[in-house]
């Protein structure tokens, strides 16, 4: 393909994918939903929905929102998520209400695993999962400190201490060296972190296709050893029955709306986009707005598509939801 305009790749992506296509990058936050649905009401016009997610997460209640509003305005047709680079946590949980997957070679989803305030810190998150594996952890110490405390004193006192002394000793022994450690858990705060990782499990069934495997959900809770763990286009076919590569087309818009994709990464609220292209005989550029005159900045630029280095933050003064209904946040 030589060098095509911003308008040809729109229009050939829209065309090879029978769909409108959207963009959501930055922040899976609060109020963020009402603007989504209003985009797809505003601009549905095609069977499917083909969405250019960037984010790192946020709000798994939003995530949720925005899934169930791409399911009912496509219902007769498909939701396709195009990850062209980072989509983690909450956008995970998006993923999953996809009926395909789009992922270029450097794109990655995350875990689901929830990330909730670490106690006495100020803003720092901790996994949700972190006490409930201390403790299963723990569980293993502890019986291996029986059994050492049982069989030496079996072993040592040459069977002169009784098989039911013996373990009445251990079990003392064991319990003293490990009651300090135990003492320092509040049940209340397991309880808590347990009820937000079921936040991820329950969205997670409730909005998935038949594109998610079986035990894909409980591999994206439990299954991985830390929140940024990297899940590439490879590992996600594990996860996904439906994952691809891009084509020309798909790869040279997302080349072309990367930098601004990745600018709102470090912006309060997102930027949600329909990206369209208009008659020559009007603009010689393309309607990459909402439809919605909101606090988004939508200038276009010449190539016909918004241009990155025009677009603005938005200033709604909103904070990500990087906390306890997250569905998995900010690393």
């Amino acid at each position: 393909m030589d060098n095509p305009d911003i308008n040809d790749l729109i229009e050939r992506v829209a065309d090879e994918n029978d769909a409108d296509l959207y963009l959501y990058a930055g922040p899976v936050t609060y109020r963020a939903e009402r603007e989504f649905n209003q985009t797809l009401r505003t601009n549905r016009s095609r069977k499917n929905a083909f969405c250019i997610l960037t984010t790192y997460g946020g709000s798994a209640d939003v995530a949720y929102q925005i899934v169930r509003s791409l399911q009912r305005f496509y219902s007769s047709g498909k939701f396709i998520l195009f990850v062209d680079s980072i989509c983690k946590s909450a956008g995970t949980l998006i993923a999953m209400g996809a009926n395909g997957i789009v992922m270029s070679d450097t794109a990655e989803l995350g875990p689901l695993d929830v990330q909730v305030l670490k106690p006495g810190e100020l803003g720092e998150l901790v996994s949700g999962l972190t006490p409930a594996q201390a403790l299963e952890t723990l569980r293993d110490a502890l019986f291996a400190s029986f059994e050492f405390y049982f069989l030496n004193l079996r072993e040592r006192s040459q069977g002169q201490i009784a098989t039911r002394t013996a373990a009445e000793l251990a079990v003392e022994l064991a319990v003293g060296s490990f009651k300090p450690i135990y003492e320092q858990f509040d049940p209340m705060r397991l309880g808590e972190n347990e009820r937000s990782v079921a936040i991820a499990r329950a969205y997670g069934n409730r909005i998935k296709t038949e594109n998610v495997k079986d035990d894909s959900i409980e591999a994206l809770i439990k299954g991985y050893p830390s929140h940024g763990f990297v899940i590439d286009r490879d590992e996600a076919g594990q996860l996904f029955n439906c994952v691809r590569s891009p084509t020309e087309s798909e790869s040279l818009l997302a080349a072309a709306l990367r930098p601004a994709c990745e600018q709102a990464l470090a912006w309060p609220s997102p930027v949600i986009r329909c990206i369209k292209v208009q008659s020559h005989d009007t603009s010689s550029q393309a309607d990459c707005d909402s439809e919605q005159e909101t606090e988004h900045s939508d200038e276009a630029g010449e190539s016909g598509t918004a241009n990155p280095d025009a677009v603005e933050p938005p200033d709604d003064g909103s904070a990500g939801e990087y906390g306890e209904t997250d569905g998995g946040g900010h690393n």
